[in-house]
């Protein structure tokens, strides 16, 4: 039985990948939205990892007993969680209205403009990372928000170039803002998801920037390409991570990189850390030996904020407790694993948690590509709704209410710090200039964005977006 799950589970990711290329091929969802990004995480982190926990029976930690009853359990719950997930982003119901609050008025942008607001984003980004974080109490905040900044700036830097790759000045300081981005995201930092923050950026800037009004086969391909090279970097990453990653130098890590296996790595991402078998070692335990515990997430995120000295009833993640209660011991302090959102659900009562869960994250994956739609060409609404990718494919690993405050604080939080500055050098003198006086933005490429029958016939030309094809 486990091994047909399995099965199902890999058909299950397969027709999502589909959908996901059928659907952007029509034009009905943009290829790069953070639907497809949460999705992708989903396969990655639930459907896949959770095949190979059942074909090649690992399940690190968390091994279930039950290997008829429990797999297909979690196979129905995911096929239902991807169900309502689906419907309910569909439906969107208040979410274009939500939006509307972020519109912002049509930007013609030069390179020099775009490159200048880079830099400075670069400079927001390290003071907030190396200076502000020191402040008590709030300094974790100006951590998140350094992040969203560096990757900020180097989908700016990308924007920039994304049409202008014959202009070496343009390129070789991007090139050079994306290697500060960089190096400085990594300097003390373990994990991946910052990191896959500036790689995503860069990539949702050159799309939404420029790939996508080519028409899908251009972006599509263009979007494979650098996919690919974002993702074996990923891979040596993983491989090359240590206990003492984060202790090392920006140089150091880079130095490691060198000789890391970078097929473990690729193995390592895609059977998904075991969240799979995590999250069916979760349906194991309640509500037969643990008492569910109810909306245990909702509670989570909405205690997030709340500092446990004045807050002591505030919820412990789900990450942190399940090591103590599977009774793993010698584990470094704070160790934690991903319980998958399948997981989160079956510990907060699945009967209960499913539908609102699905209903929230449904909503705000539409909410966030709202903004998108509803400002095309606008790098300021689109940039920050970009720098929070890395948490999103992260989500359905866990720890959600973790990864969902972060994209919160790094998306708009980045929006905001962005509007700040730019208003900051309107103050003193400084403006935003476009390359020529032709007026880049289109209103009819903005309505028609993503159909092939509206691709350029200079594809390096961005000034001819909005005539149709020959």
């Amino acid at each position: 039985m486990a091994t047909l799950v399995g099965i199902y589970l890999t058909l299950l990711a397969f027709s999502l990948v589909g959908l996901m290329y059928v659907q952007a091929r029509a034009g009905k969802v943009d290829l790069l939205c953070t639907r497809n990004f949460f999705i992708l995480g989903f396969i990655i982190f639930q459907l896949t990892g959770g095949a190979a926990s059942l074909f090649f029976d690992e399940y690190g930690y968390f091994r279930i007993q039950n290997f008829t009853l429990t797999p297909v359990i979690y196979a129905i719950m995911s096929t239902i969680f991807t169900v309502l997930l689906l419907l309910f982003y569909s439906k969107g119901w208040i979410t274009a209205k939500l939006a509307q609050r972020f519109r912002l008025q049509p930007v013609a942008a030069g390179a020099g403009s775009l490159l200048t607001l880079a830099w400075v984003f670069i400079g927001v980004g390290i003071a907030f990372r190396f200076g502000f974080v020191y402040i008590p109490i709030i300094g974790g905040g100006f951590d998140m928000l350094g992040n969203g900044m560096l990757a900020a700036a180097a989908g700016m830097a990308t924007w920039a170039a994304v049409s202008r790759l014959s202009n070496p000045f343009v390129l070789l300081l991007t090139l050079a803002v994306i290697g500060v981005a960089g190096i400085v995201t990594i300097a003390g930092d373990f994990g991946r998801r910052d990191l896959l923050g500036v790689i995503g950026c860069i990539g949702w800037a050159a799309f939404h920037g420029y790939w996508k009004h080519l028409g899908f086969k251009a972006a599509w391909w263009r979007l494979v390409v650098v996919g690919s090279a974002g993702f074996l970097f990923l891979a040596a990453f993983t491989a090359a991570r240590e206990g003492n990653f984060r202790d090392k130098s920006a140089t150091d890590i880079l130095a490691s990189l060198q000789g890391a296996d970078v097929g473990s790595g690729a193995w390592d991402l895609i059977t998904g850390q075991n969240a799979g078998a995590n999250s069916m070692w979760v349906i194991e335990q309640y509500p037969k030996n643990r008492d569910f515990d109810t909306l245990h997430t909702l509670r989570s995120v909405l205690y997030f904020p709340i500092p446990r000295t004045f807050a002591p009833n505030k919820p412990i993640a789900l990450a942190l407790s399940m090591p103590d209660d599977a009774g793993i011991r010698n584990k470094p302090e704070n160790w934690n694993i991903g319980p998958g959102i399948i997981g989160h659900i079956a510990h907060d009562n699945g009967w209960i948690a499913m539908i609102p869960y699905a209903l929230l994250i449904g909503l705000y994956l539409r909410f966030f590509d709202e903004i998108v739609r509803q400002n095309p060409l606008n790098p300021f609404a689109i940039l920050p709704m970009g720098v929070a990718l890395g948490q999103f494919i992260g989500m359905p690993r866990g720890e959600f209410a973790l990864f969902f405050v972060l994209s919160i604080v790094y998306s708009f939080g980045t929006f905001a710090v962005m509007m700040f500055c730019y208003q900051g050098m309107k103050i003193l003198g400084w403006t935003i200039r476009p390359d020529t006086e032709a007026e880049l933005y289109d209103e009819k490429l903005a309505e028609t964005y993503g159909d092939d029958s509206h691709a350029p016939h200079d594809p390096h030309d961005p000034h001819n977006a909005s005539e149709p094809a020959a």
